[in-house]
């Protein structure tokens, strides 16, 4: 939640400075949420699908990991707590 929270912030921040002469905006409702509720449901089979196939999040993995994930406006810092989150999905899935 942080992380997209951070993305969120940095890309309105970047929004607000620019005052973009577009106008048009997405609805919220109908158009914005319903496509964050399907990419949510799509990451969470995913990290489900490569756990039960034998996948993990091992330490060793951090370090690529952070290289790895590119999000606008997502820290260092900010990477490697998603990467505890999915060591704790991990766990939790073995349990």
């Amino acid at each position: 939640m942080n992380a997209a929270k951070a993305i969120q912030y940095g890309y309105f921040n970047q929004w607000s400075s620019a005052k973009p002469a577009n106008k048009k905006y997405r609805d919220l409702d109908s158009e914005v949420r319903p496509r964050l509720i399907e990419l949510g449901e799509q990451i969470v089979g995913q990290i489900s699908a490569y756990l039960k196939n034998g996948g993990t999040f091992d330490n060793n993995m951090l370090k690529d990991f952070v290289r790895l994930v590119n999000a606008t406006h997502l820290s260092e810092d900010d990477k490697e707590k998603m990467f505890e989150c999915l060591q704790r999905i991990q766990s939790c899935e073995h349990n």
